[in-house]
């Protein structure tokens, strides 16, 4: 045997058995584990306490920001080694920090203090002397191109933050130029670049001169304009335009042309695609305007409940467009359970502009409700005095031509309204004030010859021609829950007997709503009403009952859930003065309401108002109480409980009223 093959067998016979061979295996990897651990994840790592001192607020703050030793100190894995090497940066990292503000040479001390317990706490210790800072002795700004004779350019230049003597900030001489340059590309000097824009810092005066060389360039206009769709006239979609080509370019013109094509409720997508070119004449942008019209038609059913209504349906249709020329019409028909009121109308709309408050409508209307012996109140102190129940059905049937459009009075937005309507209405008030027996009696008696007895203003019959003009102002910093805003409205109307219509008057009114927030959580409410009417008031059966000579419709009353609360809808006609409804209305409101949490507030209220036809007779009817609010996407949900503070008439009742505050 060799020697090779005795050395060989000697190791084989030395080998320890294969179990042995695993355990020593494990053992080894066990330790290897250990060890990793252990330099990865110290038992007892170090940790860093951070003081900078002679400095606070903004400078501070930025120092901090900078500091890898803040930004690194809370980290679980800093080691001695980790938080020295740290440390020899953090002198020159507050330097740094500082000159943003302005502060080129400041007095800076690092001390780094080893720990002294077991505890293995550091402790740096900064500080500074920001000394003063520096400031611009010389701004050079020049502006070139043709913005040099640009009104807006030459404002930005003088609000600019770089003014001589002011500190020298990083970040207002970033503003600056963004300023600029946020203007250029807003007014259409898309070639616009700086020519130099830099600081120099003489630091033997301690001095700074900023330069800024900013070229426009030359400004684009509004080239060709393109609409790139098949619904609408040309001429039409050209009344959208808030420019015409040839125009300055603006980036808002731009944006007020898609708000305009999105009001209008026509189109479903609107694409708008600048194109920039030039040529010999000039820099142009074109516009390639795509539209995509909506469906033609829209339906819509509306259920609802109120207190004032009862139980309401109702079913909205609209064409959107009935011709190239953007023509709408607007039928809708509706019923509530409130005196089975039925409600109809036609709406054919032209619109006029752009505008969605600028259009001539022509408008059929058709309404119907019952009348009942409980709606006479022919004593002040009781829900009915003739102990009849009868009933009869009020029919209106109109036809008006309006003009809207906006109109600025005192730089302030008024919704102008010009109307001319045509009237007719009918009912009889006889079934509502006599028994069978006294309506038979009377009819003797009226066709009789020998007694006197008009009872014509028992049996209404009017047709009417008058003309109306109305102003909207409304301001509201939420749509949906107001916390400041107002609203007011001015109207007037006027008809004259044998000008188209069988009587004459003429009424004024005023309404007006206001909102203010008194504090964090709470607003207060006003709201008020005042009408007058100049008509003529007839005397019935010797001055048994007063009847005005006045349609139903263009009469008062009032009552429910947003005029006098604790009364229905309505209920308040006037007493022993009216038969029907009154000439003239006052009513006021006043309510706080305070906000409990996100989605619910409460409420308290007091409201007066009445309807009257003698100013020396007027006595107001007050209602009060408190009401829970549900802050819905739609609106508010209010449900208020009034108290009718007249002693004959003193009840609870609860108002529920949805919809937005205006």
């Amino acid at each position: 045997m060799s020697n090779w093959h005795k050395h060989t067998r000697r190791r084989l016979l030395q080998r320890p058995p294969v179990k042995g061979r695993f355990a020593i295996c494990c053992r080894a990897f066990s330790a290897l584990l250990l060890l990793f651990c252990c330099l990865s994840f110290p038992l007892f790592a170090d940790t860093l306490r951070l003081d900078i001192q002679g400095i606070d607020g903004e400078l501070l703050n930025n120092v901090r920001a900078h500091l890898a030793l803040a930004k690194f100190k809370a980290d679980e894995s800093l080691s001695a080694t980790r938080i020295k090497r740290l440390f020899k940066h953090a002198e020159q990292q507050t330097r740094l920090a500082l000159q943003p503000l302005g502060y080129y040479r400041p007095e800076i001390k690092a001390e780094l203090i080893e720990p002294a317990d077991t505890q293995k706490a550091w402790q740096v210790l900064i500080q500074v002397n920001a000394k003063d800072a520096i400031r611009l002795h010389r701004v050079h700004l020049e502006i070139l191109g043709e913005a040099q004779q640009d009104a807006e350019f030459n404002a930005l230049m003088q609000k600019l933050p770089l003014q001589l003597g002011a500190v020298l900030r990083h970040d207002l001489y970033e503003q600056s130029k963004k300023g600029l340059r946020d203007l250029a590309e807003m007014r259409g000097y898309f070639d616009a670049h700086w020519l130099q824009s830099r600081i120099e810092i003489n630091p033997d005066t301690y001095q700074a001169t900023a330069f800024l060389q900013f070229e426009a360039g030359t400004r684009y206009r509004f080239g060709t304009l393109h609409f790139q769709q098949e619904r609408f006239a040309e001429g039409f979609l050209q009344a959208f335009l808030p420019f015409h080509s040839g125009d300055f370019y603006h980036n808002e013109k731009l944006l007020d042309l898609q708000a305009r094509l999105s009001n209008s409720d026509y189109f479903d997508n609107i694409e708008i695609i600048p194109q920039r070119r030039h040529t010999a004449e000039g820099a142009w942008v074109d516009l390639d305007i795509r539209l995509t019209p909506k469906t033609q038609r829209a339906y819509r059913g509306r259920l609802g409940y109120g207190t004032d209504t009862g139980l309401r349906v109702a079913l909205d249709m609209q064409w959107r467009y009935l011709n190239r020329y953007g023509h709408r019409l607007l039928p809708n028909i509706g019923w509530s359970q409130n005196r089975n009121r039925y409600l109809a109308d036609v709406r054919y709309l032209i619109p006029t502009s752009d505008d969605q408050a600028d259009y001539l409508e022509t408008t059929l209307a058709y309404r119907a409700e019952d009348f009942k012996s409980s709606d006479i109140s022919l004593s002040d102190n009781a829900a009915s005095g003739t102990g009849v129940n009868g009933s009869t059905r009020v029919v209106d049937l109109s036809l008006a031509l309006n003009k809207y459009q906006p109109r600025l009075f005192f730089g302030q937005r008024l919704d102008e309204l010009w109307s001319l309507s045509y009237l007719t209405e009918s009912y009889e008030l006889l079934p509502l004030l006599f028994s069978q027996t006294e309506q038979a009696f009377l009819a003797q008696l009226e066709n009789s010859q020998a007694e006197s007895l008009n009872l014509a203003p028992l049996r209404p019959n009017y047709a009417l021609l008058y003309a109306g003009v109305s102003w909207l102002y409304q301001h509201s910093d939420d749509p949906i829950y107001t916390l400041n805003g107002e609203q007011l409205k001015f109207s007037l109307k006027g008809a004259v007997k044998g000008a188209g219509s069988n009587v004459s008057f003429w009424q004024a009114r005023l309404e007006s709503h206001l909102i203010r927030r008194l504090h964090e959580r709470g607003r207060l409410i006003m709201r008020s009403d005042f009408a007058y009417t100049k008509a003529e008031t007839l005397s019935v059966l010797d001055n048994l009952f007063q009847s005005n000579d006045l349609p139903k419709a263009l009469q008062f009353r009032t009552g429910g859930d947003r005029s006098v609360r604790g009364y229905s809808f309505e209920e308040i006609d006037g007493g022993a003065q009216t038969l029907v409804s009154g000439k003239h209305l006052v009513t006021a409101s006043l309510e706080y309401e305070y906000r409990l949490f996100d989605e619910w507030s409460l409420g308290v209220f007091y409201d007066a108002g009445n309807v009257f036809n003698n100013f020396d007779k007027v006595r107001l009817k007050q209602g009060t109480g408190v009401g829970v609010r549900w802050h819905s996407p739609v609106g508010l949900v209010r449900l208020d409980l009034g108290y009718a503070l007249d002693k004959s008439q003193g009840r609870w009742r609860i108002h529920l009223n949805v919809g937005p505050d205006f």
